[in-house]
């Protein structure tokens, strides 16, 4: 979780630089804060790319990616801290929202729907599955 804030507040202080800077003619130009912004995205894509992880199991040859939610909610949390930097807070805190409800309710859904699966799978067992002692209790 502080990995989140720093990166939203280093993206939000990154925009605001520019902005404050506005009064500076040697500092200021029409695409100091486009430039900004592409570089923080830039960067923090960069940093996405290197928690995306790759791995592979020789004997199933099944590959494995981790990290992938992590890196997409650094990118959204850079690009939270830049809409509030810029000064549009009622964004950032929509935003927020958006980006906290499938990172909270996904998981939960997910696991009730593994649940239904993995009961409708115990159900459709053939009834040979059952222990001898049933089997040898029924009646001739």
């Amino acid at each position: 979780m502080r990995t989140f804030m720093l990166v939203s507040m280093g993206a939000s202080f990154f925009v605001m630089i520019p902005l404050q800077a506005e009064g500076d003619s040697s500092f200021a130009s029409t695409n100091t804060l486009s430039r900004t912004i592409q570089g923080v995205a830039t960067g923090i894509g960069f940093l996405g790319a290197g928690l995306i992880l790759q791995q592979s199991s020789r004997k199933s040859g099944v590959v494995k990616v981790r990290g992938l939610t992590t890196a997409a909610t650094i990118w959204a949390a850079a690009g939270l801290g830049a809409a509030i930097g810029c000064g549009l807070w009622q964004m950032g805190l929509l935003g927020t929202l958006f980006v906290l409800l499938p990172l909270g309710g996904v998981k939960q859904v997910k696991d009730k729907v593994k649940i239904r699966v993995l009961r409708r799978q115990q159900s459709r067992q053939p009834q040979s599955a059952q222990p001898q002692e049933q089997l040898s209790s029924r009646p001739d």
